[in-house]
């Protein structure tokens, strides 16, 4: 067994009527690899994006719903990177910690 550090940074957009802004994400993965795929709940992930931009640019913004929003997004990008190398999806059950760069 193998462990993985992988890092990627990706967008997620923002859209308020009009405005639109894409937030860049960093995102940090790492995983356990044994025989060619990761072993189950091996996978951790952290997000961190800067909340001035957001806050100034959508002052309005409830944050649970962009909490949930970057979520789907990191877990997105993780699966894609995932699939991308011949490891599989990222299972469901994955909770991405997202930290906030204030």
């Amino acid at each position: 067994m193998i462990w993985v550090v992988d890092k990627t940074v990706t967008g997620h957009l923002l859209t308020r009527g009009e405005l639109l802004a894409e937030l860049p994400l960093r995102i940090s993965f790492e995983y356990a690899v044994e025989h060619g795929t990761v072993v189950g709940g091996s996978l951790s992930i952290k997000v961190l994006y800067n909340t001035r931009m957001v806050r100034r640019t959508f002052p309005t913004l409830d944050t649970d719903e962009l909490k949930l929003d970057v979520q789907k997004t990191a877990s997105d990008a993780v699966s894609e990177h995932l699939a991308m190398h011949g490891l599989g999806t990222m299972r469901d059950d994955v909770e991405p910690t997202i930290i906030a760069v204030h």
